[in-house]
């Protein structure tokens, strides 16, 4: 697999008040909520709003039992209940099979394989069984890789079958912003996880040794935690779809959101 291919396509966040989030998320992005998941556990629920061809989405814990509700308790932000928080990284990578292989050879832990044939029944995948049509992903234990991440292959390339297939066919979504470019991590150990995403998904090391190039530009950064408070996706760097904004950041949902050139990202604030 070769790591240029490889891209943000969805960034999650966790919410307890998903009506505010969604809110949130579609009055900054001028988008809005096209897609709930069928397939997702009923302790959750979502929503899934479109920039370009990537998407935001954030998952609503309805029990505390479930991970996102426990990393709310842990990590979330907020004057009440602990309330946002960046939460989950999809990346999408042409060679679903070859990262696995070689992040499970480095002992990274897989949580699960989800799968989804048809854009709405939940499907079982094994390795070496991609679902065809439809898409075949691993999700990554978080202590492993800084965060959760899931790393997808959909067939073909363009879909994204978590948003449905509607949105395909729909206006873009493009008036704030065309997409992600980078995303910033809060690690124990920088150089030693972008090493861990390097080795994953096959990308290029940047030249300060803690961030990792992806396709078209995208950089994922990795800084040291602050404080025990902080923990995984802490920012966000969209493509403006105008030079207004450049350069300003918002915060958003528990996150910074940065607002970058199309050929940019936003400098690791180390």
């Amino acid at each position: 697999m070769d790591g240029r291919v490889a891209r943000i396509r969805q960034v999650v966040l966790a919410a307890r008040h998903l009506d505010s989030a969604v809110s949130s998320i579609t009055t900054l992005f001028h988008t809005e909520n096209i897609h709930t998941d069928p397939a997702l556990l009923p302790e959750l629920q979502n929503a899934m709003m479109p920039i370009g061809d990537c998407f935001w989405e954030v998952v609503n814990p309805m029990m505390d039992v479930t991970s996102a509700g426990r990393y709310l308790d842990k990590f979330g932000v907020g004057l009440t209940h602990r309330a946002e928080s960046g939460y989950m990284l999809e990346i999408q990578v042409a060679d679903v099979e070859g990262v696995e292989r070689r992040w499970e050879s480095a002992g990274n832990r897989v949580i699960l394989r989800p799968g989804r044939n048809n854009a709405v029944e939940a499907v079982r995948y094994e390795r070496g069984h991609l679902n065809r049509p439809g898409l075949s992903g691993v999700h990554w234990h978080p202590k492993d890789v800084g965060l959760i991440v899931e790393t997808a292959q959909h067939v073909p390339p363009r879909r994204w079958l978590y948003a449905g297939v509607d949105w395909e066919c729909a206006p873009q979504r493009t008036d704030v912003a065309t997409g992600f470019c980078g995303a910033e991590i809060a690690v124990n150990d920088p150089v030693g996880m972008a090493k861990t995403w390097a080795f994953g998904l096959g990308a290029q090391l940047g030249a300060d040794g803690t961030s990792i190039l992806l396709g078209a530009g995208e950089v994922v950064r990795f800084r040291r935690k602050m404080n025990d408070r902080e923990d995984g996706l802490v920012a966000v760097d969209v493509r403006t779809a105008s030079e207004g904004p450049i350069g300003t950041s918002r915060s958003l949902c528990g996150v910074t959101v940065n607002f970058c050139s199309s050929s940019g990202h936003a400098e690791s604030r180390l």
